[in-house]
Formats: C-alpha cells, structure tokens, sequence
C-alpha cells in the first residue's frame, strides 16, 4: 500500500504532491518570490529558497547547465501566476549559489551557469571510486568515454555534462589521483 506521508511532519518547504511531475513549493505560486527583495534578510531567505529549488529540479533532471538568457529553464517562469523571474535576479541567485559551490560559470559572461547538485568533491570521489573498482585508474580514458561510455552506466556521472565533468577532474588532478592531457578538440564543419 502507497503511503502518502505522516501528517503534521515538517519539512524545510511544503511541497505540492503530483505524481507525473516534479513537486514544486507551496512559494513558487506566490508572486512576491519573483521579486528580488530589497530587504538584505528577506532577499538571502528568498535566495536560499531559490537555491533549493534549482538544486532539487536539476537533480531530478539531471541539468547541468542553465542557460540565464533562454526561456527554455522551466522554473524562471511561473504561467499561473504570471511571472517571471529578471535577469537581475537570476544573477543575484547563481552568483550566490557560486560563492557557497552549489554553481559555477561557464565563462565569464555568466550566460550560462554549471548547476552542481552535487558537490565537485563528491563528483571526483564517484568518478574515482568508479576507476578504482573498475581497475580503470591506471587506463586513459577521454571526457566522452567518462560521460558516455558503455563502462559507466549506471554510474551517478554517466551522462555528465563536459564542463562539470572536467571540473570534477580538476578536483582530482589537484589531489594528484589523475593527469589531466588536453588535446585539440575536433569540430565538424561542412
């Protein structure tokens, strides 16, 4: 029998049951949390909201990468309500989920922001526990065979985006666990 939750149990955000589709928060139908709020401990509550939200989404998702300017990111865009998120906003929440390590940008025209659900550490430990009981972690291996290859479905990286993934083997570059060789990429072009 499909239990449906304990009543009076709190959570961090209510959050709207629907089977099919990813449970959105009790805020996101609430106009005033499309508004970048001018009072500082309003707006960093706001944020965090915000934050958990995206997190929550991607991961559901499994979204890397967000583009700021597309109307393609469901959540920017709430039809019920009627509103929508500026890009003054957008900014003010990736930079701060940068600076605490939830984001980072693909350059530096913040354009598009790498959305990391899971931290570059734990994705550098998956990566290498993988290697290690694969016995892959003396192998050469490229981004693509990492991301997509047939030895590493099922694994939480199979199907990762190129640049979280490079920075999560930067990570362990760092702690000396792989060497890292760039090459030139090679573009199809009629």
């Amino acid at each position: 029998m499909h239990s449906k939750g304990k009543p009076g149990r709190s959570l961090p955000l209510r959050w709207q049951r629907r089977e099919t589709e990813f449970q959105l928060p009790t805020f996101y139908n609430f106009p005033p949390y499309f508004t970048l709020q001018p009072n500082e401990e309003t707006q960093q509550r706001q944020l965090e909201l915000w934050r958990e939200l995206v997190l929550r989404y991607c991961q559901s998702k499994r979204i890397f990468c967000v583009d700021l300017q597309s109307d393609a990111f469901p959540l920017f865009s709430n039809t019920k309500i009627q509103r929508s998120l500026n890009m003054k906003f957008k900014l003010a929440l990736f930079d701060r989920m940068a600076s605490h390590g939830y984001a980072g940008w693909q350059d530096s025209s913040k354009r598009t922001a790498l959305v990391f659900w899971r931290s570059l550490d734990d994705w550098a430990d998956a990566i290498y526990t993988w290697a290690k009981q694969s016995a892959r972690d003396d192998a050469v291996m490229t981004l693509d065979e990492l991301a997509t290859g047939v030895e590493t479905r099922g694994q939480v990286f199979h199907q990762m985006d190129s640049s979280v993934l490079e920075r999560a083997l930067g990570v362990l570059e760092q702690r000396g666990k792989v060497r890292g060789l760039s090459c030139a990429r090679s573009s199809n072009r009629a």
